[in-house]
């Protein structure tokens, strides 16, 4: 078995030598032949889709607020400002 290098030009070459495989049919005109068809289709994919981008929001995880300051370096410690709770 032959042992694969770490070299990232080796890898570049191999993936430049070899073409990539062709699909036997174009799937672009395999499922609709009608061409009006096919545009009415299109058309109703895009709006569709328009649709989910423009409801797109952000996830849970990026509206997460973080503390402004690190708890653990500053309780405790007063300013020059307000003493009056401590």
């Amino acid at each position: 078995m032959d042992v694969d290098s770490n070299n990232p030009r080796d890898a570049i070459a191999r993936a430049k030598s070899r073409a990539r495989s062709q699909a036997a049919t174009n799937r672009l005109t395999d499922g609709v032949t009608d061409t009006t068809s096919r545009r009415k289709a299109e058309r109703l994919t895009k709006l569709g889709q328009k649709k989910m981008n423009r409801m797109a929001r952000q996830g849970e995880a990026d509206r997460h607020q973080t503390v402004s300051l690190a708890k653990h370096l500053f309780s405790g410690k007063r300013g020059m400002g307000k003493t009056q709770r401590r």
